[in-house]
């Protein structure tokens, strides 16, 4: 792979270079990079706060505390875990990859690890770009129904959660032909898998 050295995106655990794939067919791909040491500053926090709530004696106990934030630690550190992005991804591919209004990128495992991960460069933009804005209200409506039908066919069908939700995790693909606008998935880290038990309260709800 040919690596560009300045980042094309950056966030507060990695940062995504784009790259060339020399191998045969030259094909654009993006290769996000974990920053050094995050897995361990996980660790490090997560013991440091412990010991500060003990120590202020707000909690009764640190087995209390243990309980608390045991969910939350186990979250973060499948984030920083890109083995389990990639094989989350590659699920999500598999179950999208009938509806042709959702694209979810080529990963590719040769060239990943639990702190790498690549995958193909989507050319697409900003869900608050202004060339969405500047789309029919028909287009942008169906893209708010296209968002609104995945999250219900994650929670509801395959029992899983995007926890992290934010616009940077998807991108548009604007069809400049016609009305089929498509929408992109990206970010896979933070998507958790719902128990049953919480999907049949999501539907008494």
């Amino acid at each position: 792979l040919k690596i560009e050295e300045q980042p094309l995106a950056a966030a507060s655990l990695a940062q995504v270079h784009r790259a060339t794939n020399l191998d045969g067919a030259p094909k654009d791909l993006c290769v996000k990079i974990q920053y050094p040491g995050i897995a361990d500053a996980i660790e490090d926090d997560f013991r440091n706060v412990m010991q500060m709530l003990s120590l202020a004696r707000w909690i009764e106990s640190g087995r209390q505390l243990e309980s608390l934030t045991s969910d939350l630690k186990q979250h973060l550190m499948r984030e920083v875990d890109y083995q389990v992005e990639l094989t989350t991804a590659q699920s999500v591919g598999a179950l999208l990859k009938d509806d042709a209004r959702f694209v979810v990128p080529k990963y590719y495992p040769q060239w990943s690890s639990s702190r790498v991960l690549t995958m193909d460069f989507l050319a697409g933009v900003d869900v608050t770009d202004p060339s969405v804005q500047a789309l029919s209200q028909s287009r942008r409506n169906r893209l708010g129904r296209m968002m609104l039908e995945l999250f219900f066919r994650e929670a509801f069908e395959w029992r899983l959660m995007q926890t992290d939700p934010n616009f940077g995790n998807y991108r548009i693909l604007i069809d400049p032909e016609g009305e089929n606008d498509r929408l992109a998935l990206l970010d896979f880290g933070a998507v958790q898998q719902l128990t049953s038990e919480f999907s049949q309260s999501l539907k008494k709800t």
